[in-house]
């Protein structure tokens, strides 16, 4: 990989005397550049590409830390060092803490600046590794027969009445997978929300994680006989695994599924930054009970809400449900109705408070916690069609599917949700006696006029407000006249405008500071909006 560096620094002889000494200390390292300021530098990122930035902290109009925000966004993987004279140490500190790599002190000392560039060189490279790594698992992704594998495998797992295995199984053996052993066992691995993870959450990067999770599976399970793994078709967040073996799968025959199982979720979350849970069903000896295995398995992987994440459950380990009955009291249900109604929700989120503790001094299971999810769920809609509101303005549709509560793995992730859905639904009740939402809209109208410079969306007013953006983008229109976008954008051109009849800022501030990162975005929504680019509307008003 071929190593490119920037310099940017205000000071001529610096910018050369950097320049000149990354080129002596790293002959195969290339400076693609140097720049006198964040403009400049910002045209060359963009231009270049360098993999390295080295920069001074101190700038005339954008600063080293503006810089950095601004550069990141056109490169999110780009690696900064910070150059800096003693008195702007509390400064660079700053800057380390949003991002910047590494931090230099002028006069920048060459064995100092070596040591940070060959670093900086090693993690570039290992990141470029892993990413060929995971393009490779991309490919093997796309142009295998998973889909088909898939499909007949989930119909093989699910219970229906025309449970056809022969046609099932002939078609796996088409696709060479064939079931020639004695037991069946089933495997459920739940992945939990990927916010740390070497992976983002879009679609794509779901499947990947899914197909890099499988591998390890396939690899560490493979002493255990005919290992198959496969993707729930409805569930993003679902593997599962079928083991076809002759022995028992415990310590005293050779292989301990329990203790590999173990080894599969540290692999998981160590090499991909993953948590999950992973359930194990009972082992069977006809392919006919691959179905119950399989719900043995996922009832088990789902416990995860009692007994945290990163664990392996046998389903043989849970307690027996049907020996535990925990009712919501209809005592609790009528406190949380008038709380509710009457807008009180510390008081409201007090009782459900009270009912997760008891929760816990109980052995209770996932299908008793399930059944007072949907109870809470039932009765919070119920007081919001008595209050004369809509449901679905506030809520999204699955809210009461088990697919929404499978994403909490613990009971105090559930109890936060739940907390936030009482204030959620107290703002909804509160807003909808006040002149349909005017107040609301007031205020956001009053939050765009403050702070028209950051990133304002309709789903973050939405958030704020505890709305459904659609609602709240009807509502804003019916109140105001105008939609959202067209109210922000008109205050952002008129701040525009303000600071380019009345300040000598070049066009690329101005942008920045009405909200636009991008500037040539900027220049053209302003001429759309004035009919003339911002250097020609300053010309004009010359």
């Amino acid at each position: 990989m071929e190593l490119k560096i920037l310099v940017v620094d205000d000071e001529e002889i610096i910018r050369k005397g950097i320049k000149t000494k990354i080129e002596r200390l790293l002959p195969h390292v290339k400076v693609v550049g140097t720049a006198q300021d964040a403009s400049e530098g910002l045209e060359m990122v963009k231009e270049y590409r360098p993999n390295i930035v080295v920069t001074d902290i101190r700038m005339p109009e954008t600063d080293g830390l503006q810089f950095i925000e601004m550069a990141r966004k056109i490169n999110s993987r780009l690696k900064f060092v910070i150059v800096s004279g003693y008195q702007d140490f509390e400064y660079a500190r700053k800057a380390l803490c949003l991002g910047a790599n590494e931090y230099l002190l002028k006069p920048v000392e060459n064995e100092q600046l070596k040591a940070i560039l060959t670093q900086l060189e090693s993690t570039l490279e290992t990141e470029s590794s892993r990413d060929t790594e995971l393009a490779a698992l991309k490919s093997q992704a796309r142009n295998g027969t998973d889909y088909l594998k898939n499909k007949y495998l989930n119909d093989l797992t699910a219970h229906v009445n025309d449970f056809d295995v022969k046609h099932i199984t002939n078609n796996l053996e088409i696709l060479g997978i064939v079931f020639d052993k004695r037991l069946y066992t089933v495997l459920n691995l739940i992945i939990l929300p990927m916010d740390n993870s070497f992976f983002s959450s879009t679609r794509e990067d779901i499947s990947l994680a899914k197909f890099a999770v499988r591998n390890i599976l396939e690899e560490l399970l493979s002493p255990a006989g005919l290992v198959v793994t496969f993707e729930h078709l409805k569930e993003d967040n679902q593997v599962a695994v079928i083991i076809n073996h002759d022995k028992a799968l415990t310590a005293a025959e050779g292989f301990d599924l329990h203790a590999a199982c173990g080894s599969i979720v540290y692999s998981i979350n160590k090499y991909l930054k993953l948590s999950v849970s992973l359930g194990i069903g009972k082992s069977y000896d006809s392919i006919r009970n691959v179905p119950d295995s399989y719900i043995e398995s996922f009832t088990a992987a789902i416990q995860k809400i009692t007994m945290g994440e990163n664990k392996v459950i046998s389903f043989d380990q849970l307690p027996d449900s049907s020996r535990i009955d925990f009712f919501l009291h209809e005592e609790s249900k009528l406190l949380l109705i008038n709380y509710i109604k009457e807008g009180n929700h510390k008081k409201a989120q007090e009782i459900v408070g009270k009912i997760f503790n008891d929760i816990k001094k109980q052995n209770l299971t996932y299908s008793n916690i399930k059944l007072l999810y949907i109870d809470l769920m039932l009765l919070f809609s119920r007081t919001v069609k008595e209050s004369g509101g809509s449901w679905d303005k506030i809520f999204r549709e699955d809210i009461f599917s088990e697919k929404w509560l499978v994403q909490y793995s613990t009971l105090d992730s559930l109890y936060m949700w739940l907390k936030e859905c009482i204030l959620g639904i107290c703002s909804y009740l509160e807003n909808l006696t006040k002149s349909h939402g005017k107040k609301v809209i007031d205020e956001i109208r009053e939050f765009i006029n403050n702070y028209y410079y950051t990133d304002i969306s309709l789903n973050d007013m939405a958030n704020k407000y505890y709305l459904n953006p659609n609602y709240l983008s009807q509502l804003f229109k019916t109140e105001t006249g105008e939609n959202f976008i067209d109210y922000l954008t008109k205050v952002r051109m008129d701040k525009a405008k303000d600071l380019l009849i009345n300040t000598d800022l070049k066009a690329l501030k101005v942008a920045e500071m009405v909200g636009y990162p991008n500037p040539r975005y900027f220049s053209e929504v302003f001429q759309k909006y004035f009919g003339s680019t911002p250097t020609e509307f300053r010309k004009c008003k010359e």
